[in-house]
């Protein structure tokens, strides 16, 4: 993906995750069953982490 270099505000971000790679690939793979809500996606995202632990 490229940055429109010219726009008139630009942000680059990251973030570690600190979960099994499997984890996180389930949890993204899963967007089916989301509701749409990032409440539940993050309770999701707990649990899984919570899981592996």
């Amino acid at each position: 993906m490229e940055i429109d270099t010219a726009a008139p505000v630009i942000t680059r971000d990251e973030i570690v995750v600190h979960a099994p790679i499997q984890t996180i690939w389930d949890i993204q793979t899963l967007q089916g069953a989301w509701d749409g809500s990032l409440r539940a996606w993050l309770e999701n995202l707990k649990r899984a982490a919570e899981a592996q632990a």
